[in-house]
């Protein structure tokens, strides 16, 4: 997570012709890039406007431990995935 963070943002900011708020950043994965993609977007959620997470592997019903950024106002989440763990609302 820290890599990404630290130094892949600020290095693509500096390379290229980029928009630099929140909104105009994502972050998308398959599988395990979607659990990644997930525990990176959520717990950064002043950097990334949009988070996808695709047939997700990893994640399990601690919600709440893994991604401590999410405050509990009313927002949805539902992640299509054959794991009883990854089909959650909140």
């Amino acid at each position: 997570m820290k890599p990404l963070i630290t130094e892949v943002i600020p290095r693509v900011e500096e390379e290229y012709s980029v928009t630099k708020d929140r909104n105009s950043r994502a972050i998308a994965g398959l599988s395990m890039g979607g659990s990644e993609s997930l525990l990176t977007g959520l717990n950064n959620l002043d950097k990334f406007g949009w988070i996808g997470a695709f047939s997700t592997g990893g994640i399990t019903e601690e919600f709440d431990m893994e991604f401590p950024a999410v405050n509990p106002s009313p927002r949805r989440i539902f992640t299509c995935s054959g794991s009883p763990a990854a089909r959650m609302t909140v």
